[in-house]
């Protein structure tokens, strides 16, 4: 005779929400003597079972090898169950049987209904649903340095007869892993596997493939992910930006005067609304000060991952119309007022997650709105003595980096600007390389990522970044609410008049063009960033080569 049997899951819900409603279980012994029965559950509302038992003969499917069965539910979907070896079970009077024969009495015999309760019922399979088809995803990979261990992790859908998962990463050289699963039966499972010998892979491109196969049929996914090596030990990890907050996230190119053909200016920005990035100012202008007169092109290239200079990778590539400073030059109180927004071309839509990092403003000494101690985290495009790798013409490829650590501390800025906030200190382990300014600063607050200042480089010791203080802010907001963007927000002090804003140009269009990526055959390109070495005095404006 068959041995006791649970519910697994079951659709629409799990039956502790189903007060009204009668289930009927169509059951077969395999083995013994006995007529087989139907079973009438009726939620009771306290996560028991109202059983009643009949006597109509019916049949089931049954899979021996996985010890389950597979029950239809009348007006409803396939529920699947099994032996509940691991379970207590208490019947009528709350009494426990130590072994599932007595409950086996107590279950066939017809009689007056009973209540059945499980425990560990209700926390351990509600809300799961069976499967309707075999599936596999990635979902997450963590990766950096070449030569260092890659951690995936998978989500697996499957029908209670998948084995195992193949992790399977290709870059010439092959290396392939089955991990079993863990599930008996039916259902939704998460399965990781870790890489730790990985040393015959080089900077570049990986790609990574998951497949699972059950009953014939084969599910599998495959996403490309990079490697990075870099004279620092920097402990950067990939950043997958089909997902948020990375998916705000973009290279930033500019042509500026000076320039050599072929050579550009590169850094990072984001998403400030669906029609504004932010950046540093010495992204666009290469410099401790100007006007954007100098400036003539701005392009952005959203998401960008393992994809080349000024390759469009998925309609990614949009272009800078206006752009604007928060003040003429940024150098005496550096990282203060070290900001610019670019107004795009056209708005940016359909963004999985997010559509712009919402906007957190801090002070020291603002309670909550002091962000000393708080965990953040920066990522964009950092360059300078990175080798992430070539593409097959041996175009040099660029993949997004992020870091986590925390704010140490604030910097004094313009005494009418930031004040004593207008620079953050970030921890040790938050460094970055030329190209890597104008990344946002963001913290993840009840499943939002808000940015709080933009990544802007060194100073002496520590990396800074620019804060997001009052003054930037409602610069900030001044210019998006004027182009018709974020009018529910409201400004901290108020809208600054035009006198008050920094300087600001519309790009023309075919200026832009005649400038944009002239001499784009030539290999290399110039990266334009700042440093700041040694003590306060001493300030080193460079243009980085990138070679």
């Amino acid at each position: 005779m068959r041995s006791p049997i649970m519910i697994q899951a079951i659709s629409p819900g799990n039956l502790s929400y189903e007060v009204d409603y009668t289930y009927t279980l169509r059951q077969e012994f395999i083995t013994g003597a006995g007529p087989d029965r139907v079973f009438n559950i009726l939620d009771t509302g306290d996560n028991g079972l109202h059983l009643e038992v009949g006597l109509e003969v019916l049949s089931v499917e049954y899979a021996e090898a996985h010890n389950q069965m597979l029950l239809d539910i009348n007006e409803g979907p396939k529920v699947t169950i099994f032996d509940p070896e691991e379970y207590d079970w208490f019947v009528g009077n709350e009494r426990e049987f130590e072994s599932f024969s007595g409950f086996r009495e107590e279950f066939i015999d017809p009689g007056e209904p009973f209540i059945v309760q499980g425990n560990g019922f209700r926390g351990d399979f509600e809300g799961i649903t069976p499967p309707e088809d075999l599936s596999i995803a990635v979902e997450e990979i963590d990766a950096g340095e070449a030569g260092s261990e890659i951690k995936v992790t998978a989500q697996v859908s499957h029908l209670g007869q998948a084995d195992s998962v193949t992790f399977t990463l290709e870059q010439g050289y092959v290396l392939s892993e089955p991990v079993t699963l863990n599930g008996k039966g039916p259902g939704q499972e998460s399965v990781t596997y870790t890489f730790k010998d990985t040393g015959d892979f080089n900077p570049g491109k990986v790609a990574l493939t998951i497949s699972v196969e059950e009953d014939g049929h084969t599910a599998e996914d495959t996403k490309i992910f990079g490697l990075y090596v870099a004279e620092a030990d920097y402990g950067w990890k990939w950043a997958d930006t089909d997902h948020s907050p990375f998916n705000m996230i973009g290279q930033v190119v500019t042509k500026n005067e000076g320039l050599e053909d072929g050579e550009y200016g590169i850094g990072s920005g984001f998403l400030i609304s669906p029609g504004h990035i932010m950046t540093n100012a010495h992204v666009l202008e290469g410099s401790w000060e100007g006007d954007l007169t100098g400036l003539y092109s701005v392009d952005f290239f959203l998401g960008r991952s393992g994809e080349t200079l000024l390759a469009d990778q998925q309609d990614n590539h949009f272009q800078g119309d206006k752009v604007y400073l928060q003040k003429d030059q940024w150098g005496s109180f550096w990282p203060d007022t070290d900001m610019a927004i670019v107004s795009l071309d056209s708005e940016i839509e359909g963004l999985s997650g997010q559509a712009y990092f919402d906007w957190f403003w801090s002070a020291l000494g603002a309670g909550d709105r002091d962000l000393t101690g708080e965990p953040v985290f920066w990522a964009g495009y950092p360059v300078n003595a990175v080798n992430q790798g070539k593409d097959v013409e041996g175009d040099k490829l660029f993949f997004q980096w992020m870091t986590e650590g925390q704010v140490d501390g604030y910097i004094t800025g313009y005494e009418s600007y930031g004040a004593e906030s207008g620079g953050l200190k970030l921890s040790p382990d938050m460094f970055g390389a030329g190209g890597a300014s104008g990344s946002p600063i963001f913290l993840k607050d009840d499943g939002s990522y808000y940015y709080g200042g933009v990544f802007a480089g060194s100073k002496g010791a520590d990396p800074v970044a620019t804060n997001l203080d009052a003054a930037a802010y409602d610069w900030a907001l001044t210019i998006v609410q004027k182009e018709g963007y974020l009018l529910d927000m409201d400004f901290l002090d108020s809208s600054l008049a035009h006198a008050d804003l920094g300087p600001g140009r519309t790009l023309s269009e075919s200026y832009a063009a005649a400038h944009r990526f002239k001499g784009a055959g030539i290999d290399g390109y110039h990266q334009s960033d700042i440093q700041v070495h040694g003590i306060r005095d001493i300030i080193v404006d460079e243009f980085y080569a990138a070679t």
